[in-house]
């Protein structure tokens, strides 16, 4: 049985229905019915996280996050339920927080029942395995490993560290060897024994929050909801009391200053205040943080752009522990000259909160604030099912029942007491100010988990005193109202709308693509422009200037878009490789005013002295910066560099960018933009006359300055080719790193040039393999905590992409992966006709998964476009012809791509520690650019005929 908690507040444009309800366990369960749902979807969220680990046991919910998943009384194969889930249409994860864990998965939509099944046992029965203990603890510990040398990482534990230690915001969150066996074993504690009592102890139904999402009616997922979590047992745990505060007066008032692994110069201001989770309807944190990070004229970042002392500002309020403590942060990307200034830019930080108080709580802004949040949730997208899942299951007993949907967005309790109070906080004496920069730290600290160098000192009385009687700073103000809220909400009617992207101009200086939305009912519309230049990446010098001209544009406008941005109005303007890549979309009313504007100061775009020298001075960073990125995470720029006609190195650009001034830019800016053809797409809700409006526009601004001029056929194109590998060969290129341990591997079979009918086949190969991979690979073989494979699918290339991050060196993650796909030849030998279908009938719901946003569709769209293929019927085409795939095709798949033999061609991209050699059987690439002249280009893709109105 089961109890209706009452109505749930929903979304005018939101065409799902709602059902919350408390089982007689006290399990709360939100049930969410969508006639045509793609996937089912299901979470599960335990109020309980790291802050109940025992201080003796650091990361131990962690750990059980691990362990809860390896097998049930009711299904003991440990495996069991990852691969239902990835061999129907899914993917299933979970995380660890301070005060929840949270486990979730998402299904096709007609296979929730089962999947639901395997899901609840893992909370009525798990069997944690003794025999899986030592490995998931490698797996716990390789993932902290993987996280060593990020920043965040880095510093959020390093706050933790430096509060107080009887607190347990103190402790390690994530957990390690150290924690979770050789320091418990040192001390005589018996791990497993502790985890199965911490799960006794906190693991309850009445702890725990269930939501689902499917096409089942309301009342049958409430009988699923009874039926497979009713036997989740109630112990009438407890949940965790609030613990206080983190931070006494010994650990505020501090100056810290951090040496981070990335380049880097950040400040960061930092206060404990009182949580607001209560008061949600008042948000007195989203209110100040609106205004302290405004990026408007008068605000704080304003003027330290005049000053030259930051680049960006942002302002954030995060929950510690609810209706206890949170945190209000302020941080600030300096320039050199901040750096020196970082005194000055604290006063200016306290000027600006003086300010505030001075003019007191304002209504309007308050106002403002909630009628953006309003027009928010009335037209709220959808996203996945199975993000839905997770973050409502985590927030169910954190709210009553009528807004655990609108929370986030109902801002409808005029509160300036509580603004006013939280504000009080905002004092110097409450302060710990953060300064990260490269550098020597002489006596510096260590922090024990990750190795970070730090110093702490107290800041002295003078510094506060004069922060805190520092007087009124003239160019600080509040911000004027925001003109880009929309008054116009008019859907536009489209008495025949075409099903694909309509061609409605083509000449020689462009194409104008317009499809209407026909889905979503939104007032909103999406604009993407390519500005095809042939200069733009014709050398590594044009390459950096375009980049640099892109940085400098988003520089000039920061402070007049930043109003549009508040009112969900975007736009983008990105260096490509075929030119500059312009976007504009939001609410249709006031778009056509954001559009203007971009283009009056992309053709007109001023040349600051000292704007030019700092985002000359952050996109220097940003390209030493690479190779501090995890080694994964490089891995697919360094496949560019080796298989595309045009890529250029970090190093290669850095040399060109250390010659260029403001003159060059100047100079160039002209040439870049003289000869042009542009190809936009424009989607949403506007008409077919406005779509050719916004093209004349573009077209219109350009030639107003004498730019534009057509370009001829051959240089249209938006491609930038690939190259192939020769059959039969074995190629490796690698990089080095001085700063991870750990070594990268993205390693390709090639394929071939791209048709739907070998799409349609590595497609289902790749769906195949996908959880025997990861089991093989990362939960047996326990290579790493990065493992997986995937289809990878570039201008028009196909290949079979597998990519691991390992404490293994390179030649043993491709002997590994190859050994693994030896294996596969019998694993396709002894599939069933019923497993094969299964898969076939996964990547057919893949290919037929509705778009979920406007954006999401624009987005697929302009791929179609910028790759030249024009295919917008491509995921329809494709799910007909996956079902005459048969299992015999596949095997000649394997056989002809995947298998040792002569047409078999491998790449392996590798980032590894230094001094790492290279086996024999393997050709290494010293010189790219004479590899790659030995090496064919793939031809460029005819498009497919579309329809002109």
């Amino acid at each position: 049985m089961a109890t209706d908690l009452g109505p749930v507040n929903v979304s005018a444009s939101d065409d799902r229905t709602y059902r919350f309800i408390q089982l007689d366990n006290g399990l709360l369960a939100l049930l969410i019915h969508g006639d045509d749902e793609d996937k089912a979807a299901a979470a599960v969220s335990v109020s309980v996280g790291s802050l109940s680990d025992p201080p003796e046991l650091q990361g131990l919910a962690h750990f059980l996050e691990h362990m809860l998943f390896l097998g049930t009384a009711k299904y003991p194969n440990e495996d069991e339920y990852s691969a239902f889930i990835e061999s129907h249409g899914g993917s299933q994860n979970a995380y660890t927080s301070d005060s929840c864990t949270n486990y979730y998965f998402v299904v096709s939509h007609e296979y929730l029942r089962p999947a639901l099944d395997r899901f609840a046992q893992f909370f009525i029965s798990p069997l944690f395995d003794a025999s899986c203990t030592e490995r998931e603890l490698n797996a716990v510990h390789s993932e902290h490993e993987k996280n060593l040398k990020q920043d965040a990482w880095r510093f959020h534990q390093l706050n933790r560290h430096t509060c107080d230690p009887a607190h347990p915001y103190h402790h390690f969150s994530t957990g390690s060897k150290d924690t979770l066996h050789t320091a418990p074993q040192a001390a005589g504690i018996d791990v497993r024994q502790a985890l199965l009592d911490f799960h006794a102890r906190h693991y309850s139904s009445n702890m725990m929050s269930l939501v689902l999402i499917g096409r089942e009616s309301l009342d049958q997922l409430q009988e699923l909801a009874i039926e497979m979590f009713s036997g989740v047992p109630n112990t009438n745990a407890q949940p965790m009391p609030p613990p206080g505060q983190p931070l006494g007066p010994a650990q505020t008032g501090k100056r810290f200053k951090v040496i981070p692994v990335r380049q880097a110069r950040s400040l960061q201001l930092q206060f404990q205040v009182p949580d607001d989770t209560a008061h949600f309807r008042a948000q007195p944190g989203h209110y100040l943080s609106h205004l302290v990070g405004h990026e408007g004229p008068g605000s704080l970042l304003s003027f330290l752009k005049s000053k030259d002392w930051a680049t960006e500002l942002m302002s954030g309020f995060s929950t510690g522990f609810k209706d206890d403590f949170a945190f209000f942060t302020v941080t600030i990307e300096l320039t050199e000259a901040g750096l020196a200034a970082a005194d000055d830019i604290v006063c200016a930080y306290f000027q600006y909160v003086t300010m505030l108080r001075a003019c007191g709580v304002q209504k309007w802004i308050f106002d403002e604030c909630a009628q953006l949040r309003a027009l928010a949730f009335r037209y709220k997208d959808k996203v996945r099912a199975d993000s839905y899942c997770s973050s409502l299951a985590r927030v169910l007993r954190d709210y009553p029942p009528q807004h655990v949907l609108d929370h986030p967005y109902a801002m409808d309790d005029w509160r300036p007491d509580l603004i006013a109070a939280v504000l009080e906080q905002l004092r110097p004496e409450n302060l710990r100010l953060w300064i990260r920069t490269q550098g020597e730290l002489p006596g510096a600290l260590t922090e024990p988990y990750y190795g970070t160098q730090y110093t702490e000192e107290p800041l002295t009385p003078a510094q506060l005193e004069a922060w805190a009687r520092a007087p009124p700073e003239p160019a600080l103000s509040m911000p004027p109202p925001n003109e880009f809220i929309p008054t116009d909400l008019t859907l536009r009617v489209h008495p025949a709308p075409p099903a694909v992207p309509a061609l409605l101009r083509e000449d020689a200086r462009g194409k104008v693509w317009y499809k209407p939305d026909t889905r979503f009912s939104r007032p909103r519309a999406v604009i993407k422009v390519a500005l095809v230049t042939p200069l733009a990446e014709a050398d590594p010098t044009f390459a950096v200037i375009s980049r640099l001209y892109v940085d400098l544009l988003k520089e000039s406008l920061a402070e007049y878009a930043y109003a549009a941005e508040l009112a969900s109005l975007h736009y983008t303007f990105d260096s490509t490789r075929y030119g500059i890549e312009l976007g504009v979309g939001g609410y249709t009313d006031k778009l056509p005013v954001l559009l203007a504007r971009v283009l009056e100061r992309a053709v007109a775009l001023p040349v600051d002295p000292a704007k030019f020298a700092a985002i000359k001075e952050k996109y220097k960073r940003a390209l030493m910066n690479f190779k501090a990125q995890e080694p994964y995470m490089q891995l697919t720029f360094l496949t560019s560099m080796v298989l595309s006609e045009r890529c250029y190195a970090q190093h290669e650009r850095l040399v060109e960018l250390e010659a260029l001034t403001p003159e060059h830019l100047t100079a160039t800016m002209p040439l870049l933009l003289s000869r042009m053809f542009t190809e936009t797409l424009v989607l949403g809700n506007m008409t077919a006359a406005e779509a050719l409006v916004v093209d004349d526009v573009i077209k219109s601004a350009f030639a107003a300055k004498g730019y534009g001029r057509p370009l001829a056929p051959i240089e249209r194109t938006l491609l930038v080719r690939e190259h192939i590998l020769p059959l039969g060969s074995y190629y490796a290129y690698a990089e080095e790193t001085e700063i991870h341990p750990t070594s990268a591997v993205a390693f390709y079979f090639q394929v071939g040039a791209e048709t739907l009918a070998l799409k349609a086949r590595l497609e289902i190969f790749c769906q195949i393999i996908k959880s025997a991979c990861f089991a093989q690979l990362r939960t047996k073989e326990q290579l790493g905590y990065i493992v997986h494979s995937s289809v990878s699918r570039t201008s028009g290339s196909l290949h079979v992409q597998f990519i691991v991050q390992s404490s293994s060196l390179p030649a043993v993650l491709d002997e590994r992966i190859l050994a693994f796909t030896a294996s596969v030849e019998t694993m396709l030998a002894d599939m069933t006709p019923a497993e094969y279908d299964d898969h076939v009938r996964t990547v057919i719901s893949r290919k037929t998964e509705k778009f979920k946003s406007l954006a999401e569709e624009g987005s697929f769209l302009w791929n179609e476009i910028r790759t030249g293929f024009c295919m917008f019927t491509r995921r329809e085409e494709e799910a007909a012809l996956l079902p005459t795939v048969t299992k015999d095709d596949i095997i000649a798949f394997y056989n002809a791509y995947i298998k040792e033999g002569p047409q078999r061609a491998l790449l392996s991209i590798r980032v590894a520690p230094a001094g790492t050699s290279v086996e024999a059987g393997v050709t290494l690439i010293n010189d790219r650019a004479a590899t790659k002249r030995s090496w064919a280009l793939l031809p460029l893709p005819s498009s497919s005929p579309q329809a002109k109105m």
